[in-house]
């Protein structure tokens, strides 16, 4: 079995074009291996947010390859995840909605045959101190108790 989950080969991206044009990440290479816990440091804008945009398939490389198992990051995939730092929901969509999209673009794209069941996703949402949550709209000042938001 491959150790090697992400391979990142020398991959450079470049933000704006002609006299816009902005290197963000430059000939950055390395690998993560299966299992272990990775973390990008650096400071602020030195292309960290965009690097794991590449990896996720958000974005691509300007030159370069970034594999996940061996295969060409070419789209976002469910074999990849990002957890984002803010609140990314659908100001348009209830809580419930919110909760239920991904398996619905799943079930579009044919990855997951079964339809949507809002019973599961009902239980995902906190029944007993938030009644009725799975009825509200995002707000981003909601907040949990334990500090987390809660939207």
């Amino acid at each position: 079995m491959n150790t090697v989950a992400v391979s990142v080969r020398n991959v450079t991206k470049v933000m704006g074009a002609d006299d816009e044009a902005k290197v963000v990440v430059e000939a950055c290479s390395f690998e993560v291996e299966r299992g272990r816990f990775t973390v990008l440091i650096g400071p602020s804008g030195c292309g960290k947010t965009t690097l794991i945009n590449m990896i996720a398939g958000y974005d691509t490389p300007t030159c370069g390859e970034i594999l996940s198992d061996g295969m060409q990051v070419r789209h976002p995939g469910p074999d990849r995840l990002v957890v984002f730092q803010e609140t990314m929901l659908f100001p348009w969509m209830t809580t419930l909605k919110n909760v239920m999209y991904g398996p619905a673009v799943q079930r579009r794209r044919g990855q997951n045959p079964r339809p949507p069941d809002t019973v599961p996703a009902r239980y995902s949402i906190p029944s007993r101190r938030y009644a009725g949550a799975s009825r509200n709209w995002p707000k981003s000042h909601q907040r949990s108790p334990g500090g987390s938001r809660w939207t």
